[in-house]
């Protein structure tokens, strides 16, 4: 087998492969080349046998792996040849550096810096010492298609504040920062703008109490902590293991010091327990089918569409997660969140909830009054609603949706 000791080598090496998966797929429609998933080496491991192939056809440095792996493609080498010409002859051969690279990269790449550990002006100074241009936009009152423009303008050296979300700075898309030390030590954190959007639209105040249900992996309660600056109290919970100790992970890193986080199915927390008697401030973001990430492979990954079965589970389970969270007795206002793009999970998840005892002191106030992409047509409370594309706001899919506690409206609040 392979012995990959670089994370990201090994990344670069699956994505590369993958872009070549149409060729890869018909090299191994020759009888004498599919011989090889039937040899002990591979096992039958149809995508072993794509990076094997790639890495012996394609790989700037050859191929190397284990004396059984060299033994078996040795044996086939003529016929995996043979058929690359052939396949090469016929106009289906490797695709060329210029299309592989066209992985759709509508969204730009964005990082928000992290308040807790610098400040905005620090960074941008950091980042015009390392050879940054400032993009400055902030004498421009900018539409939706003029924001578009300019980030479309974007280059590798360009770097620019967001206008909605404070201390987000926006990248071209496809900047690599993963390995700049700002990211490695918590100062900038990557995130996706409209995974921003729950918290700012929540915006608590410093020193209060703040429930973050589902939790993991943690980015909005590290952006939560930053709003709080550090002052007040996070209640972080996560249904899997394995999330939460990512979470905190991830927030140790960030240096958020107000979190208490622990693993546990929220329906069955006691929301009437003393220790929650403080929570203003919920932030409901539910395990959702996801679809409104944009997945850099989706072109060339058989992940196919949510059927309507689960999406009706996911509805059902999201609308009784957002139910219990409204009722912690002390609540003023909660943001109910979701990367998805499908009505059922947003718009007809608050048209249930509303329609419900659990909402009875509650109401809708508009997410984000300036952001102009609101929720579907067909439902009266839709332009309360919040949405992002990647076509209309360059971001990822997200739906937004703030309630208010009816007491708190009167109070000017």
């Amino acid at each position: 087998m392979f012995a990959f000791q670089n994370k990201k080598k090994l990344l670069r090496l699956c994505c590369a492969t993958l872009k070549q998966r149409p060729f890869l797929e018909a090299l191994l429609e020759e009888p004498d080349v599919a011989d090889l998933l039937r040899d002990d080496a591979i096992n039958g491991n149809s995508e072993l046998a794509w990076i094997v192939l790639y890495e012996f056809l394609l790989g700037s440095e050859g191929l190397k792996a284990s004396k059984r792996i060299l033994s078996a493609v040795g044996q086939r080498s003529s016929a995996i040849h043979r058929q690359r010409d052939a396949l090469v002859s016929s106009g289906r051969g490797p695709v060329g550096e210029d299309e592989a690279a066209s992985v759709p990269a509508t969204i730009p790449r964005y990082a928000r810096v992290n308040t807790l550990k610098t400040d905005l002006s620090t960074v941008l100074k950091q980042l015009t010492d390392d050879g940054y241009e400032i993009v400055d936009c902030s004498s421009k009152r900018m539409t939706r298609s003029k924001y578009r423009e300019v980030v479309g303008g974007l280059d590798e050296h360009h770097v620019m504040v967001d206008g909605d979300i404070p201390d987000l700075l926006v990248f071209a898309a496809g900047t690599q920062l993963h390995t700049s030390w700002m990211v490695d030590e918590g100062h900038l954190i990557l995130q996706d703008k409209a995974s921003c959007l729950p918290a700012t639209c929540l915006q608590p105040e410093p020193g209060s109490h703040v429930f973050d249900v589902c939790a993991a992996p943690g980015m909005k309660t590290s952006h939560l902590a930053a709003l709080l600056q550090n002052n007040g109290k996070i209640w972080s919970i996560d249904k899997t293991k394995d999330r939460v100790d990512t979470m905190k992970g991830l927030l140790e890193r960030s240096g958020v010091a107000i979190s208490s986080v622990f693993c546990g199915d929220f329906l069955r927390t006691d929301i009437y327990d003393k220790k929650f008697s403080k929570v203003r401030y919920a932030l409901v973001d539910p395990p959702c089918s996801g679809s409104g990430i944009i997945k850099r492979m989706d072109h060339i990954t058989d992940e196919a569409p949510t059927d309507s079965y689960r999406l009706n589970s996911l509805g059902n389970l999201q609308a009784m997660i957002l139910k219990h969270a409204l009722k912690l007795p002390n609540l003023e206002r909660l943001v109910y969140s979701t990367c998805s793009l499908y009505e059922r999970e947003n718009e007809a998840v608050i048209d249930e909830v509303l329609q419900s005892e659990a909402a009875e002191h509650f109401e809708l106030i508009k997410a984000l009054p300036a952001w102009k992409h609101r929720g579907r047509k067909g439902f009266p409370f839709a332009r309360m609603c919040l949405r992002s594309s990647p076509a209309k706001d360059l971001t990822n899919g997200f739906f937004v949706a703030v309630f208010q506690r009816k007491s708190a409206l009167a109070n000017g609040e």
